[in-house]
């Protein structure tokens, strides 16, 4: 009696802390996702804009990148509200002439660049544009949580997916962008929930939501065309070929979706050259085998931890992460429920095999190591892990379900961390710019702005020159100046006349013909190098 009397109350007292357990993780759960919405926005403003972005900023306001040249490199002396006034709408180009810009980057569909410009309409700022982007990344938390229930029927797999991905660096970094990327995320989303729902009740309603989530994924990315195509063969393969309302239903609402993209189909076979030309940076550097397979371990532990170097101790929990990873599949697959694990592989796999095969047998090209095209891959692996942690949390075992709970707050402790040294960062984003001419920017800046009346000499770049004006004062001054323009340089190009104008001159990323033309014409003046990428103009 006595022996009964004292195991029940071990009992009740074990019970008693695993469901103050259960509640802590909760808590610990929420305050994560809350913590990971502010990290998106904190110290969004001072974060350098990248050469994609101000890019994407003239053409999304209906300028090309040769009208932009034409306007800005005339060797005249500018301000940078001059270089910058082509990087907002204006009366001077309308929804039409934004189109056509837009056409001329085919591997960029427009529904986002097109949502931009009204967002940047109504706030008149490019940084309007990146808090559009961290709003939409933020809004992709909901369809994720009806996405996994959909998927696994656990409301506590969907939470920890939720949890993961709002402090996943990967998902800060991309969020945090000018660009197409959340959107992507956001409609990949959408259209796996809204395909499973449809899968599952057979509403007319829901088909249509259906149909518009793939017209918007087409609109937002090309890769979502694999997304798409990972679709058609889960639901031939889970409900077969043979005739129902289901299949005459989605068989439609693909039929209704490539009408739509019809358009900027007949665009992309226009444009195919130039897409071929623009593309062609991803096919030409060498990468080799050992390099391929490493960066691409790296990227998977980057989606739950990214210290921003290449640190030992990071690679070493990449490679953990990527074996948790591929654990988490094989725990999907021995659940024998074709709906999951299908769902999942054809979710993981065919966009990231398309990338990596190439650069494998080749050797040559970085396809498979810009994170940037692997959104839906990455999703995958974050909603496998999720569903590993998930359902261990839910384990009789109490070793492994406690086992669960310390990799579910290590996971979150790690994506936290990352997320604060995100934060402390102007230059780190999802293009690794440390090295580049726009983190060196960061540096440049100051040394001009700290001049009482610089001039800056330039034939650099456009996207560089775009990008430091946001970091440089009213008083600094621009002389840019078009590549191997003999003609313009005679005639802008007058050193004397510069020098007793202002008080320092300098030149910023010049080519070597700049930089030869003004050593043979004027000899009396040396240039010193006093940064990287930034020369400095003394009379001798």
């Amino acid at each position: 009696m006595i022996y009964n009397l004292t195991t029940g109350y071990k009992s009740k007292i074990f019970n008693s802390f695993r469901l103050n357990w259960q509640n802590i993780i909760k808590v610990f759960i929420v305050f994560a996702i809350i913590i990971g919405i502010i990290l998106r926005f904190a110290n969004l403003e001072n974060k350098v804009f990248n050469w994609d972005e101000v890019r994407s900023f003239y053409r999304l306001s209906g300028y090309v990148r040769e009208e932009v040249i034409d306007k800005i490199f005339t060797g005249d002396i500018i301000t940078a509200q001059d270089i910058q006034k082509y990087q907002t709408p204006s009366p001077e180009k309308n929804l039409v002439d934004a189109v056509f810009a837009l056409s001329n980057n085919p591997e960029h569909p427009p529904l986002f660049y097109l949502m931009a410009r009204f967002w940047m309409h109504l706030f008149n700022s490019p940084f309007s544009v990146r808090v559009l982007a961290v709003l939409l990344g933020i809004l992709s938390l909901v369809p994720l949580y009806w996405l996994c229930c959909e998927l696994f029927g656990s409301p506590l797999v969907a939470l920890v997916a939720l949890t993961l991905f709002s402090i996943s660096p990967y998902q800060i970094l991309l969020s945090q962008a000018a660009r197409e990327y959340s959107l992507w995320t956001l409609m990949t989303i959408l259209s796996s929930a809204t395909l499973l729902h449809s899968l599952r009740t057979r509403k007319t309603m829901s088909w249509i939501a259906y149909t518009i989530t793939i017209i918007g994924g087409l609109y937002s990315h090309l890769f979502f065309a694999i997304t798409l195509l990972g679709q058609v063969v889960y639901t031939v393969s889970t409900k077969g070929w043979h005739y129902s309302k289901n299949l005459l239903k989605y068989s439609l609402s693909l039929l209704i979706a490539s009408l739509f993209f019809l358009p900027w189909t007949i665009i992309i076979l226009t444009n195919h050259k130039k897409l071929q030309e623009v593309t062609a940076w991803t096919r030409e550097f060498e990468s080799g085998f050992k390099k391929i397979i490493q960066e691409n371990i790296n990227n998977v532990g980057d989606i739950f931890i990214d210290f921003n170097g290449n640190t030992r101790l990071e690679y070493y929990l990449s490679i953990i992460i990527f074996c948790l990873f591929v654990y988490s599949i094989y725990r999907v697959c021995k659940s024998r429920k074709k709906n999951k694990w299908l769902f999942l592989v054809l979710l993981i796999f065919p966009s990231w095999l398309l990338l990596i095969l190439p650069d494998l047998i080749s050797e040559v090209g970085v396809r498979s190591l810009q994170s940037r095209y692997l959104v839906t891959s990455y999703l995958g692996i974050q909603i496998s892990v999720s569903y590993l942690v998930g359902a261990g949390l839910q384990l009789k075992n109490d070793a492994l379900r406690l086992g669960s709970h310390l990799l579910l707050v290590t996971l979150i402790s790690l994506g936290v961390i990352s997320g604060v040294l995100i934060t402390q960062s102007q230059d780190w984003d999802y293009l690794e710019l440390k090295g580049t001419p726009i983190s060196e920017n960061l540096e440049i800046a100051p040394i001009l702005n700290k001049n009482k009346q610089p001039l800056v000499i330039s034939d650099s770049t456009h996207s560089y020159l775009l990008s430091l004006s946001y970091l440089i004062d009213d008083h600094v001054r621009f002389q840019l100046l078009k590549e191997n323009d003999l003609n313009q340089w005679n005639n802008k190009l007058i050193m004397p006349k510069l020098e007793n104008q202002f008080s320092d001159i300098f030149i910023y990323y010049p080519r070597q013909e700049l930089l030869d033309f003004l050593i043979n014409k004027y000899p009396r003046f040396q240039i010193k190098k006093i940064h990287k990428g930034l020369l400095k103009v003394v009379k001798i």
